[in-house]
């Protein structure tokens, strides 16, 4: 599968941030997003639809990934919540931080994943899903953990 990132023309690696979390966001800080691109749900088209960033647009490279990528496939609530690790709330009493999903903890995942993939059909039934959900992933997506994976 060949992945396109929008915004720089080529991959610099000294530019790739570590992942960092971000706590009650379902986005970590750092890596690299990208989407495939034969998507019927890609980043370009959801800018477009959306007229966001549509300068950004004009910049982008290509790139696959290594054959040995470990590769954590989201196509459903379930998948986050059997194949997730989420934070631990920082105040065992606060039951809005018990409560929470969005506690992702990217840089756990980041030791046992190189990628995580949020197929179509992932981004279309974790959205809105009120336990279990990636808001913000706008569209069929990857989130590169690991730059060592990428293929250019």
């Amino acid at each position: 599968m060949i992945f396109r990132h929008y915004g720089d023309k080529k991959f610099n690696i000294d530019k790739f941030k570590p992942i960092r979390n971000k706590y009650f966001f379902p986005k970590p800080h750092g890596g690299l997003w990208a989407c495939p691109v034969d998507s019927n749900h890609s980043w370009k088209q959801w800018c477009e639809g959306n007229n966001f960033n549509i300068e950004h647009l004009k910049d982008y490279f290509n790139f696959t990934l290594k054959d040995n990528a470990r590769i954590l496939v989201i196509d459903s609530p379930d998948d986050m919540k059997e194949k997730f690790i989420f934070q631990k709330p920082k105040k065992e009493y606060d039951p809005v931080e018990l409560m929470s999903k969005w506690n992702i903890d990217f840089l756990a995942m980041s030791k046992i994943y190189d990628v995580i993939y949020l197929t179509e059909k992932g981004e279309v039934t974790t959205r809105f899903h009120s336990n279990y959900n990636l808001y913000g992933w706008d569209c069929e997506s990857i989130l590169i953990l690991n730059k060592n994976i990428i293929k250019l």
